[in-house]
């Protein structure tokens, strides 16, 4: 039986007004099981080096964003958040998505604690303005791409790194709990692809292949 079918036997239990406790326990078992078969990191690689040479290609192919990452450093925080602006424009058109919009937020409270956010509904990345992922390249690259994939998952799944059937489960699913991140459905393709940039140092390539072509 695949994935779609288990999971339309997941949705029937859950809906069951007359089910028991221990009816819904076994239920809840059942989703945390089948949810677990989305981490597929065969899958993840594969659209973590895809993300990684599109991104690539992006930036060393733009003057103006190649001239941002050498001066990354040095530029205020509006000139980060308009770097990152034009390379998400361009990103989100090569994958037929509308564009999201990138927002560097005042008070981490308004996203939740966390250092960034995504928000499908309004289309829009924030970014607390104290946070470390502004300090470098490396960070805000990471950023950018784990929010874009939960872009990807709420509105153009079959770019996404597993099958459409599973991606959609994990949205409607939302976060189901597990203390692990790299476990949890909808963040371990986003941490995965953060890991691949640092593992693959992406960003000393990336300075190098521009520094290469102004010489």
């Amino acid at each position: 039986m695949n994935f779609s079918k288990k999971y339309h036997i997941l949705k029937r239990m859950l809906a069951n007004p007359k089910m028991t406790a221990r009816q819904q326990m076994d239920a809840w078992h059942y989703r945390d099981a089948l949810m677990s078969k989305t981490i597929d990191e065969k899958a993840f690689t594969k659209y973590a080096k895809r993300l990684f040479n599109t991104s690539f290609k992006i930036i060393t192919t733009s003057p103006v964003l190649s001239e941002y990452v050498l001066r990354f450093n040095d530029i205020s925080n509006e000139e980060k958040r308009d770097f990152g602006q034009r390379f998400l424009n361009i990103l989100t058109a090569q994958h037929n998505l509308s564009s999201v919009h990138l927002n560097l937020i005042d008070n981490q409270d308004d996203l939740g604690g966390d250092e960034a956010r995504y928000a499908p509904s309004l289309n829009l990345i924030g970014v607390w303005k104290g946070s470390y992922t502004l300090n470098s390249i490396n960070s805000f690259m990471c950023v950018l791409l784990h929010e874009f994939t939960h872009h990807i998952y709420e509105h153009n799944p079959k770019f996404g790194p597993i099958s459409t059937s599973k991606i959609k489960a994990v949205v409607e699913q939302g976060y189901i709990g597990w203390t692990d991140n790299h476990k949890e459905p909808i963040e371990a393709p986003a941490l995965f692809v953060e890991e691949y940039l640092n593992k693959h140092d992406f960003t000393y390539a990336l300075i190098s292949k521009i520094k290469q072509k102004t010489v």
